[in-house]
């Protein structure tokens, strides 16, 4: 993908969010102008996603886009396709970064970086777009938002609409879902999970419960989690808040576990067998 940040925290994304800021304040021109004298309401989704460049149209531009998302169906390729509509979402995304530690998140500026996750998820849920994004390891951006923070309630629906993404890639059972399990377990994304279940509101519990619930319930998934005492025990601790989403995580994961042993034990039984009954006919 041309023209991605390299890294969610490298100088460069700095620069690029300090004059996505500027140009927010910046005075209209005459051609910005006579661009929101057109009723966007009107605008088919590949006309939409040609204004995404512009600063002073891309929140309107963007709400637009979520509200098309049920009418058109090909809008996730459209826009991973278009020419920079990437990168611009990506800076809606990272421009709140500065604001995050200490928190000084307002609603309206946690609101247009929900926006701008929500398409992000639209490409989340199709199988192309998908792969496409964890080849760029576009959801790395996504993880400092999932760090708990308790009390802050723009932080909160930042987070849970991050969590929301990453949900909407665990689809490990079509063609990619291979791909995206290794990168979650590279990325450890499970700790994350792990940490928003403890800290966080009841609602981005249950998203980051699941997340880690559909990871366990892969055999290469539950095969990293038990591979050290430590990441085994960071599962199963006790000193999590009491929950009923850690109490099914807890049996989910006991239960995964002698399910493989069963299967093991079945396995090397159908192998005696089969040796046994070669043995007969000779």
């Amino acid at each position: 993908m041309e023209n991605l940040p390299e890294s969610p925290f490298s100088e460069t994304i700095s620069t690029s969010s300090s004059l996505l800021c500027n140009t927010h304040s910046s005075p209209s021109s005459p051609m910005v102008t006579q661009q929101n004298s057109v009723d966007l309401d009107t605008l088919a989704p590949n006309q939409l996603v040609l204004l995404l460049h512009d600063a002073n149209l891309r929140e309107k531009v963007i709400d637009q886009l979520i509200k098309k998302q049920d009418s058109c169906k090909d809008l996730a390729p459209l826009v991973w396709n278009t020419f920079n509509a990437v990168y611009m979402l990506l800076m809606e995304v990272i421009a709140v970064y500065w604001n995050l530690s200490p928190s000084k998140l307002s609603m309206k500026e946690s609101t247009r970086a929900c926006n701008a996750l929500a398409l992000f998820q639209v490409m989340a849920n199709n199988p192309e777009t998908r792969r496409e994004l964890i080849q760029a390891k576009i959801p790395c951006y996504f993880y400092p938002f999932l760090k708990p923070s308790r009390n802050d309630k723009p932080l909160e629906y930042l987070r849970l609409t991050s969590l929301g993404v990453l949900g909407s890639l665990t689809k490990f059972d079509d063609q990619y879902g291979p791909m995206v399990l290794h990168f979650f377990m590279k990325t450890e994304v499970l700790p994350l999970c792990l940490a928003c279940m403890d800290q966080c509101d009841e609602l981005s519990r249950k998203v980051a419960t699941l997340i880690v619930m559909k990871i366990l319930m892969q055999v290469e998934g539950l095969t990293y989690c038990s591979a050290t005492a430590e990441r085994f025990y960071s599962m199963v601790q006790d000193d999590h808040e009491t929950s009923w989403m850690l109490q099914v995580l807890h049996f989910n994961i006991y239960g995964r576990l002698n399910f493989l042993q069963y299967e093991d034990s079945y396995n090397i039984a159908q192998m005696d067998t089969t040796v046994q009954k070669a043995k007969k006919k000779k």
